[in-house]
């Protein structure tokens, strides 16, 4: 039976990942002329996007300034998904979750302001004991940085903590700090190949049995 929940945010909470290929995309094309293939931009959801960056000065023969295209992508993003809704079934399980007195801490590669705008925004910060975020540790995901840290907030056993991800960078750091993962993909992610090293799979958490993981 587990005890606590470690939520990830962008893709699980809301679905940012479709409003950060759309950036990508933008960017790139109004930029580059570049098409972006996006296989590759899956291998950067859920960390950070210097590898991203690096292929594409490769891929081009050019060396995009990594701050610059942080900074223009992270406005074009923010822009696209400022109204974003929470995903189906989420604000379900905030409730059962805050019903059985289950404490609940997110654990997210994204900055700190980030994740304060979206959850002032949804009005569900009472939902959440702590969070931890890419300001708050030297490596994001895949490093389980994010998780330890998210697990000695929470103070129970990693055997009783279920993390919630939608990112394969995710499910490894999940994996990597030794605690159980459930992987609610979406629109994006559902197409990333997963290795079966999570403890289910699911689409959406509006079709999820979620209260067997606490019997």
């Amino acid at each position: 039976m587990k005890k606590a929940i470690i939520f990830d945010f962008d893709g699980l909470i809301i679905d940012t990942e479709s409003a950060w290929f759309e950036a990508y995309k933008k960017w790139l094309s109004e930029n580059f002329n570049y098409k972006l293939d996006f296989d590759l931009f899956l291998t950067c959801i859920g960390t950070t996007n210097f590898h991203f960056v690096d292929r594409v000065n490769k891929d081009l023969g050019v060396d995009i300034d990594y701050s610059r295209f942080n900074n223009e992508i992270d406005k074009i993003a923010d822009s696209l998904s400022s109204e974003l809704p929470l995903r189906p079934g989420v604000k379900n399980i905030l409730e059962f979750a805050k019903s059985k007195d289950i404490p609940c801490v997110i654990g997210t590669s994204s900055n700190r302001e980030h994740l304060e705008y979206h959850l002032k925004r949804l009005e569900i910060e009472e939902y959440f004991v702590g969070f931890v975020t890419a300001d708050d540790v030297e490596n994001i995901k895949p490093s389980p940085d994010i998780y330890v840290k998210a697990s000695n907030i929470l103070g129970v056993h990693k055997k009783d903590i279920i993390i919630f991800e939608d990112s394969l960078n995710g499910l490894l750091a999940g994996n990597s700090a030794g605690i159980d993962v459930v992987v609610v993909t979406n629109d994006v992610t559902s197409y990333i190949e997963f290795p079966e090293i999570y403890l289910e799979k699911v689409s959406s958490f509006a079709s999820y049995d979620y209260t067997l993981l606490f019997k």
